[in-house]
């Protein structure tokens, strides 16, 4: 399965977020960004919630992406909404 860095990455990239935009709307400098997404730091809870809500995702998503990453080792992450995502992964997990 991705580590935590690599799955946040991977879901900004699919939803267009640059790392620049992703600096803006959290505070953060673009070196703390590097460090999370090639998890190079451990990143609070706090920290990781944040992250999600820039790039406009409930946290839970994470969970819905490993899952079916690990059962399936590809996702597709052009789905926009969280609602479609729920969907294509319940029919895939099941």
């Amino acid at each position: 399965m991705k580590e935590l860095g690599g799955l946040l990455e991977q879901i900004r990239k699919s939803k267009n977020i640059s790392k620049q935009e992703l600096c803006r709307r959290t505070g953060w400098n673009s070196g703390y960004i590097y460090k999370l997404e090639n998890n190079l730091n451990r990143p609070s809870i706090d920290n990781v919630q944040k992250y999600c809500q820039a790039i406009g995702i409930d946290m839970s998503m994470l969970f819905y992406y490993a899952e079916a990453e690990e059962k399936h080792k590809k996702i597709d992450l052009t789905i926009s909404d969280l609602d479609s995502y729920k969907l294509v992964c319940e029919k895939n997990i099941n």
